[in-house]
């Protein structure tokens, strides 16, 4: 499944999914990205990343506009909010 997903700035719920590979690109805006285990990362326009199923994470001081593009396979995949 791909699909593009805006936000209005703040922070999103803590969560986890089951998608097989879930990746993400960074088109505009900019946010923290905090999951379980790792530093927290800053990230701005053309920084991507993976994150892995069943890792608990949480997209922090997000920018009013910002722009994602996700892809995941599987596209019927269940996400969790913790």
């Amino acid at each position: 499944g791909i699909q593009v997903v805006k936000f209005e700035g703040g922070n999103s719920p803590t969560s986890k999914h089951d998608a097989d590979i879930h990746f993400t690109f960074v088109m505009d805006g900019t946010m923290t990205l905090s999951a379980e285990g790792q530093e927290d990362r800053d990230l701005q326009p053309g920084d991507a990343f993976v994150i892995p199923p069943d890792m608990a994470a949480q997209y922090k001081d997000c920018s009013a506009d910002l722009e994602l593009l996700e892809v995941a396979l599987r596209g019927d995949f269940s996400t969790t909010i913790l």
